[in-house]
């Protein structure tokens, strides 16, 4: 990747990303609501007090265990892209920052369990955010490693 398309793919994935906060993200088909990003990122975080309490009273069955967990995991994407959006301009090639760039795709699924057990529906608001996201992480594949100075 040329010096010139990283900053761009940087910079544009995070636009779709902030953008994505205002669009549609889900229709609770219980209800029949179409929720936008920023609510369902609100909520997310508002659920981990409560995800704590089924985790400690309530996780004997294994899928309230796996719906806990994806609650837990799915309201640490965005604060885990933000210090990575912020680190990797300072610390491109930082092992946490690499790390990050594995990690947060692989937190994404989660919030599709959390679509099945509430009767949820991804809509265009949730696919432009996960756009926004890998563009961002992406964009920075091509930081080397520093090699040590003999």
């Amino acid at each position: 990747m040329t010096s010139k398309i990283r900053p761009a793919m940087f910079w544009c994935g995070l636009l779709i990303y902030v953008a994505s906060f205002s669009l549609a993200a889900i229709v609770d088909l219980d209800l029949a609501t179409v929720r936008p990003g920023y609510e369902c990122a609100v909520e997310s975080v508002l659920a981990v007090p409560m995800a704590l309490n089924l985790f400690r009273f309530h996780a004997s069955k294994l899928d309230s265990v796996l719906e806990t967990a994806s609650i837990l995991f799915t309201a640490l994407i965005n604060p885990l892209f933000l210090l990575y959006a912020i680190a990797s301009a300072f610390r491109p090639a930082d092992r946490t920052v690499r790390a990050s760039r594995i990690l947060i795709p692989v937190m994404i699924p989660f919030c599709w369990v959390i679509f099945h057990y509430e009767n949820y529906r991804p809509r265009e608001g949730h696919f432009l955010w996960i756009l926004g996201m890998l563009l961002v992480l992406v964009s920075g594949l091509a930081v080397k490693r520093p090699t040590p100075v003999d």
